[in-house]
C-alpha cells in the first residue's frame, strides 16, 4: 500500500497583523499541517510561513493557501499552468521569529 505524500505549503504574508498571523495558525493546526515554520520576511514587513501536508493536487494548494492569506498575486501567477509553484524565499536572508511576538 502506497502512503501519501507530504507536501509543502507555504505562504508570503505581507502583513505583521497578529490576528492573521493567528488565523494561519489555526487554520493550520485545523488542517493538521506538520513542521510548521514561521519566518520574518527579509523586508520584515511580513512573514514567510511553510509547512507540511499529506499529498494534494496543484488546485488544493492554491486553494489552502488562498484560505491561509498568502500572497494574491503570488496565487495568481502559481496558478498558471507550467509554472513551479510556491517559490518563496532565499532562506539565507530569514531571520527566526521569537514566538513570544506571535
Amino acid at each position: 500500500m502506497n502512503k501519501p505524500k507530504i507536501e509543502r505549503v507555504t505562504v508570503d504574508l505581507d502583513s505583521k497583523n497578529k490576528i492573521k498571523l493567528l488565523w494561519i495558525r489555526i487554520v493550520l493546526f485545523v488542517l493538521n499541517a506538520k513542521n510548521i515554520s514561521i519566518k520574518q520576511s527579509p523586508s520584515k514587513k511580513g512573514y514567510h510561513i511553510e509547512a507540511w501536508m499529506f499529498g494534494m493536487s496543484k488546485k488544493t494548494n492554491l486553494f489552502i493557501r488562498k484560505i491561509l492569506l498568502d500572497d494574491p498575486m503570488r496565487v495568481s501567477l502559481d496558478a498558471k499552468s507550467g509554472r513551479q509553484i510556491q517559490v518563496l524565499f532565499d532562506k539565507k536572508k530569514v531571520k527566526l521569529v521569537d514566538k513570544r511576538d506571535i
